[in-house]
């Protein structure tokens, strides 16, 4: 007995099924095969080839030694020409996750929110007894890591506005001569590297990079921050080169 041929797929039914598969990923912070093809309700080969095709046009990429998808540089330089952080930070987390458990620190992601700088993601090291979520929290921008990278690398119009503000002195540490901040601005243009050791909070120190999108500019700062026995001068210079080797690959990932 003949089989009857299978009806063509309805008209925009695939485009339908990738921007599905596109939204689960980036609202998971990634997804793999089976998550996909149970969510769009298909066979797992049909998934399977959905985002193969998708990660041959770089909207998807295969996570490091797994078999799960994130959003590829394609879709990331689509959402980074207009940032709306709450896509990309899903998109970034398991880097910032890797990043945390690497260097056993408090990893966050910041970005300017007029005079001060907003924690906008943050991973923890699974290892650490003392978490605070400091996501959604808004932070001086002239004593803490984050906020000197993104003074540093602002346009002159908006450092300035900011340094015309009283600067506080919240600890012993705290640098309020705005001359001194300038100079300390200007060697994190040249390094790419900012530190806040201990001049926000006593005992806790920070280290950040920038995070860039296609036309170079600073849209976001990742940081890692923890107390001096994870973040000392023992073991800073290993944290510096892992915090800007993934702040590096965020960018890249963003067209920069």
């Amino acid at each position: 007995m003949a089989q009857t041929a299978p009806s063509p797929a309805e008209p925009g039914t695939s485009v339908r099924r990738a921007l599905a598969a596109l939204r689960l990923v980036a609202e998971q912070g990634g997804a793999n095969v089976t998550e996909v093809a149970l969510q769009l309700g298909v066979h797992k080969s049909t998934a399977s080839r959905l985002m193969a095709t998708l990660a041959e046009e770089r909207f998807l990429e295969r996570e490091p030694g797994g078999h799960r998808y994130c959003l590829g540089s394609d879709a990331l330089c689509l959402a980074g020409s207009a940032p709306t952080w709450a896509t990309l930070s899903r998109a970034v987390r398991p880097a910032l996750q890797a990043l945390a458990e690497t260097t056993r620190t408090t990893i966050n992601l910041a970005v300017v929110s007029g005079n001060q700088v907003m924690h906008v993601d943050q991973a923890d090291d699974p290892r650490s007894k003392v978490k605070i979520n400091w996501v959604g929290k808004l932070a001086p921008a002239h004593c803490t890591s984050v906020g000197k990278i993104l003074l540093a690398f602002s346009t002159p119009d908006v450092r300035d506005r900011i340094l015309a503000q009283p600067l506080a002195s919240y600890t012993p540490n705290t640098v309020t001569d705005v001359r001194r901040l300038r100079e300390e601005l200007g060697r994190v243009r040249s390094t790419g590297i900012a530190h806040s050791m201990g001049e926000y909070e006593v005992g806790l120190n920070g280290v950040a990079a920038p995070i860039r999108r296609t036309d170079g500019s600073t849209i976001a700062a990742l940081c890692a921050s923890g107390l001096p026995s994870s973040l000392g001068e023992r073991n800073l210079r290993k944290v510096e080169s892992a915090v800007r080797s993934t702040a590096d690959r965020i960018s890249h990932r963003l067209g920069a």
